[in-house]
């Protein structure tokens, strides 16, 4: 009697190995189930965001007529030193808007690829073959507009106190002629909305920001 009351409670064996599969086969499925809210999304920049501390994402766009979808800024100033260095991306336009970098130094249009290792003094990149004089109603300083040694539009603004603002968009990706046009105009209209701003944003306070 107690031997057969010990064999009823024992649990075969071609049981246990099935429960065990079917446990995995639900953790499993259990696991592969859960989907991360925030996978393959993309943040938005809000239209109230300031870019690069020189202008909302809704008042550039509506100068440049291109929306802003992030920024990476870099600003140092010390009592010998200023300097701003900002990249701006773009999204949702066909086709697709080329990044603008923006650079500010000390006597130098530092953003502007010159042929070898040739000065990017103002004087020497407003000498270059391709550069045009460019005038700005309300800025003082003078300025030009250039394509530079690397194929990019560019634009550079010299201030009175020897600073130098300069800024460029590639043109590789389509039509060169058409986005020469295209991203000069682009720049140029981005040098008028911000250029009376940058030397004042550039003394502000060491700062390293972006969006996303």
């Amino acid at each position: 009697m107690t031997k057969h009351s010990q064999q009823k409670y024992k649990t075969p064996k071609f049981i246990t190995f099935p429960l065990l599969v079917a446990c995995i086969i639900v953790l499993t499925s259990c696991h592969k189930g859960i989907t991360p809210t925030h996978s393959g999304t993309q943040a938005v920049m809000p239209d109230d965001t300031i870019v690069c501390d020189l202008a909302t994402a809704s008042q550039m766009s509506a100068a440049i007529k291109r929306k802003p979808s992030g920024f990476h800024l870099n600003r140092k100033h010390t009592e010998t030193t200023t300097k701003l260095h900002c990249h701006i991306r773009f999204s949702g336009s066909t086709p697709p808007t080329p990044m603008i970098e923006i650079m500010y130094d000390q006597h130098t249009a530092s953003a502007i690829g010159v042929p070898g290792d040739g000065s990017r003094s103002f004087d020497s990149v407003a000498a270059l073959k391709s550069a045009s004089p460019l005038n700005i109603d309300g800025m003082k300083g003078r300025g030009v507009v250039i394509t530079d040694a690397l194929g990019k539009s560019a634009v550079a603004w010299e201030y009175q106190d020897g600073y130098v603002l300069s800024m460029t968009m590639s043109n590789q990706g389509g039509d060169e002629e058409r986005l020469k046009k295209q991203n000069t105009r682009i720049l140029t209209s981005l040098l008028k909305q911000i250029g009376n701003d940058v030397p004042r944003v550039a003394t502000g306070p060491d700062n390293t920001s972006n969006f996303p």
